[in-house]
This record gives structure tokens, sequence and C-alpha cells, in this order.
């Protein structure tokens, strides 16, 4: 896509206000209209410094303040000079296609935006790590997230042998009523939930097994899997799958108690994904790489080149497979039809999401790949041209899961921050951004779904 606008910058204004602060008029051109966008310096200097977690030095410089002119102010010849410096920094990045294809850019002008709706599920307890979602159906997996306050709950119950303190639980919703909760001592990391069974992965490496009826829990037990964090879990085949922070990739058969698969790695397993029609484990690690399992079987073991891969996700109709690294944002696509005999598998792709990406999702029929980040936002990227597409701010705290409905258009995000949002996307991104803040408690999330 060609930038099809005319920017400019002919004039600045010093606000009324205050008389020091200076606000830069950018105007933009096309064919059909003409709109004028009013920003700071501190606004370019945001936009360099989002810009450059995505494209790093390519970026052209800004003009550099002067100590002196923050005390005495700036002259009208220096503004001016600063204004034409800010215009050429512009029409520097516009001749990028990927930076005006990017939200941030497009943001910035007042661009092509579209329509987004936000619905927030909230008044939870514990920050929220994992949760399920159907039509009918909400398991949320909530954990105090705040140390010190999980410390504290660990020694009152040491010291205190009546004392339950939980520093966790697992809440069931059905049909938007609160059906039944069951809390922890140690904090509930993650989640699997198919056809009644539901799987809990502890801090302390317990794995809770449930089985649960409508409006109740039918059964319960702990399975001593592993000795510390679990980071993933499932089930399939009467088989339990897990990693763990203790190094171990672990499979049980859940009915005869057997260990079927007891492999331990060099570095600790930070993330599982189980694909059910290959019946494959892809299985990633805090030093970059993802080991695909068959069976007891390594079939291959890909290398990322960076440190701690913190999610992966699986498209099995397109044999894709896309991981994030945790500290540099770094995200591969790979092509792993070729798994089988001859264990081939591609990179189609690569590129930098910004730093502390924690969570990924794809859409097969958009093309796009959706990342949750630590600073609470989730950007959007485009697998085709590796340009990110647009940056939404949608939690206070970082993203610990999502979940995408494809034919919805619809992205689900849980985060630390005690809320869930529901992101309704539009089919495509052209149209004009309304983003419309709903706070829903659970108990009219009903009627919502019966709005929509």
């Amino acid at each position: 896509m060609q930038l099809n606008y005319k920017i400019s910058i002919p004039s600045f204004q010093i606000s009324e206000e205050d008389g020091r602060t200076t606000h830069y008029q950018i105007k933009v051109q096309n064919q059909n209209k003409e709109w004028v966008v009013q920003k700071r310096y501190s606004d370019f200097k945001k936009l360099k410094d989002s810009l450059t977690q995505y494209f790093g030095e390519i970026l052209p410089d800004l003009p550099k303040k002067k100590y002196i002119t923050f005390l005495v102010g700036k002259s009208d010849q220096e503004l001016d000079q600063r204004r034409l410096e800010l215009e050429k920094f512009l029409h520097v990045i516009s001749q990028n296609e990927r930076i005006i294809n990017s939200g941030q850019f497009q943001s910035f002008l007042s661009l092509n935006q579209s329509k987004v709706q936000v619905t927030i599920l909230q008044n939870f307890k514990f920050g929220i790590r994992d949760f399920y979602y159907s039509e009918d159906l909400l398991i949320i997996l909530n954990a105090e997230t705040n140390a010190l306050s999980r410390f504290d709950a660990y020694i009152q119950n040491i010291i205190d042998d009546e004392a339950t303190v939980p520093v966790g639980s697992i809440e069931c919703w059905e049909h938007s009523v609160k059906s039944w909760t069951k809390k922890y001592n140690s904090q509930a990391i993650c989640l699997y939930f198919h056809n009644q069974s539901l799987l809990v992965g502890l801090d302390n490496g317990m794995i809770n097994y449930l089985t649960i009826l409508p409006g109740k829990i039918n059964t319960s037990y702990e399975i001593e899997q592993h000795q510390s964090r679990v980071m993933g879990v499932h089930l399939f085949n009467q088989l339990i799958y897990s990693v763990s922070k203790d190094q171990n990739y672990r499979v049980v058969n859940f009915q005869t108690g057997q260990l079927e698969v007891d492999y331990h790695h060099n570095y600790e397993l930070t993330c599982l994904k189980f694909n059910e029609i290959r019946n494959c484990a892809f299985i990633g690690d805090r030093n970059g790489q993802i080991m695909i399992f068959q069976n007891s079987s390594k079939l291959v073991t890909l290398d990322f080149n960076d440190q701690f891969l913190r999610d992966l996700t699986v498209d099995p109709i397109k044999n894709y497979l896309i991981g994030i690294c945790f500290y540099t944002g770094s995200t591969i696509v790979y092509d792993i039809g070729g798994l089988g005999q001859e264990k081939n598998t591609k990179k189609i792709t690569q590129f930098k999401n910004k730093d502390k990406s924690r969570c990924v999702c794809w859409s097969s029929s958009r093309g796009e790949v959706f990342i949750g980040n630590s600073d609470g936002t989730i950007t959007i990227w485009s697998a085709k041209d590796c340009s990110p597409i647009k940056e939404y701010q949608v939690h206070q705290d970082e993203i610990t899961k999502m979940i995408w409905n494809e034919d919805a258009s619809i992205l689900m995000t849980s985060s630390k921050d005690k809320t869930i949002k529901i992101i309704c996307l539009p089919k495509r991104w052209d149209g004009e951004i309304i983003i419309e803040k709903q706070k829903k408690s659970l108990d009219d999330i009903e009627q919502w779904d019966q709005n929509n």
C-alpha cells in the first residue's frame, strides 16, 4: 500500500493557557478530503519510540531539544526551524511502506482506522492467569500475582496448620452465573478443559485433575507430576501431557498412573501446545528452542537463536507453527507441513514485535498474528508482509492469555489487571475508528450475548 496523502506542517501555535507549549499543525490531504492533526514535540517522540520497537535503526533522528530553551523558551525562528525538521522527519518515514501501514503511523495522522468494540468482564478477586470460554461456559483461573502477598499467605499457612489462605482459585460460570469456585494454596498457572475434564497446573508442580458436571465438581484429585511450576498441560486419549520449570516433559496415563514419557531437558520448559490431528506436542524452552514430539520420539528441534520462548500457536490446516520470544519480541512463522518421515520444517517469515511479548494467536482467514504484551497492549501483524497493522491498549497490566474466534472475528484477552476483554474486530481494516468500552459484570454478559 502506498501513502496517497500529502503531508505538511505549514504552521505552529503557542498555547494561550501557558504561553509556552507549542502545537504543530500537521495538514493531511488526499484527493477527497483534507484535515489537520495537532501534535506536540512529545507526540513525535512517542511516535518514534513506538516505531523503534519494530523498525529499529532505520528511523531518522528527530530534532534535538536544547536544555537552555527548556529554561528560557524558544524564539519564533527556532520554532520554525523545528517545524521544518519535524516535517522532514514525517516525509522520510512516509517513504517506508511498512511504516505507513503500521497502526502507530496511521493513528498519529488519523488515517485509515477501523471500528473496534471492547466489552469488559471485571470484578475478579485476583489477576487472571488463564481461561476457557465457550457459548455457555466460562472457566477462569485466578492467581495472586503480587509476590509479597503470596509470601504472606504461604507463611500464614505454615504457621497455622488450620489456615487456608488461598493464593489462587478456579471459577466456573455457567450461563453467566457463577456455579462453583475451588481455591488453591499454591498459585494456579495454567489450565486445559475438554468434555467435562479439567486440568489445572500449579506453581508447586502438582496437577489438579477434575471432572465437572453442570453446577458442580464431580471428582477432584491431584497428580504429583513435577517438582516446580507447571507451564503447560493437555489431555488427549487418557494421557496427561505437561511441561515444567523443572525442565521435564512428562506424559502420564491418568487411569493407570503409568509414566509414558519422561524427558529431561537442559533448560526450563516454558510452554506447551498439543496438536491432536498430528498427535504432536510442541514445546518451547527458556533457551529459545522448540521441540516437536510425537509420542515418545522427538521429531525435530527448531532454534530461534534467541532466549525465553514464551508462547506457541499451531494452525493444523495451513501447517503453520508460530512462536514468540519474551525478551525481544522475536516472532517466527514455520511451515511444518513436512513433519513426518522427512522431518522437514521451513521458516516462512520472521519479524520483531515489541519487547516482553507474552502470548500469541493466529487468524488463518485474515493472515494476521495477534500478540499480547506485558504493557497491556495487543499488536496485530500481517504475516504476508511482516508489517504491524494495529496496536491497541486494552489492559493496564500484563496480558496472560488470548483466545481467537475465527468465525466471529472476536479476540478475548485476560490480564493480571483482573479483567477479561472481549474485542470485536472489523472484518477489514478500513472506515473510521470507534472504540466503545462497555464495562460488564459477569451477571449481565448473557444479556450482552443476546444483544450481539
